[in-house]
């Protein structure tokens, strides 16, 4: 009798470490490629109450998976709540920078799934200027070569979902 339950506590044992195996083998929320937004002009406002507008450019992580092309052309949507999210909400300098940027990401993320819903983007990620200008230095020098890692493939599948998707 002590060895039926001592096999039985051993399978359930097994079981359940081969079930979180399999979760962190098919864990979701990683992303994959990313669609890159067209800048929006952002109202900024300062603490005397006047407004500046300063560009931002976000790229919205796809989640990996079927729902990877409804993503992308859902960007349109996204895009334009974001927007109107920009509006309605004062936004101040110290918003686009350091740790309130990671909460604004967040928000941006959950406005995003809000528009949509939910496995469509796994992240928000706003863009700094100065990232872009490297970027653009590098696709202008035409050292262009073949894709041989994965980043690389998957930077060019990003690029392609941009051009499509926007």
């Amino acid at each position: 009798m002590k060895t039926i339950i001592a096999i039985s506590v051993a399978l359930l044992l097994s079981g359940v470490a081969a079930h979180a195996e399999e979760e962190k083998s098919a864990a979701v929320g990683y992303g994959g490629a990313y669609v890159q937004l067209k800048p929006l002009m952002a109202p900024v406002w300062a603490a005397d109450g006047s407004v500046t507008y300063e560009a931002v450019t976000l790229r919205l992580v796809l989640d990996v998976g079927e729902r990877e092309r409804f993503a992308c052309f859902s960007a349109p949507i996204v895009h334009e709540k974001i927007l109107m999210y920009f509006y309605s909400n004062k936004l101040t300098a110290a918003d686009l920078v350091a740790k309130r940027k990671e909460v604004l990401e967040k928000t941006l993320l959950d406005v995003a799934i809000g528009a949509t819903a939910k496995n469509y983007y796994s992240a928000v990620k706003i863009i700094d200027q100065g990232q872009l200008q490297l970027e653009a230095k590098v696709a202008a020098s035409g050292k262009a070569k073949a894709a041989g890692t994965p980043e690389e493939q998957m930077e060019n599948k990003s690029k392609t979902m941009t051009n499509q998707c926007q």
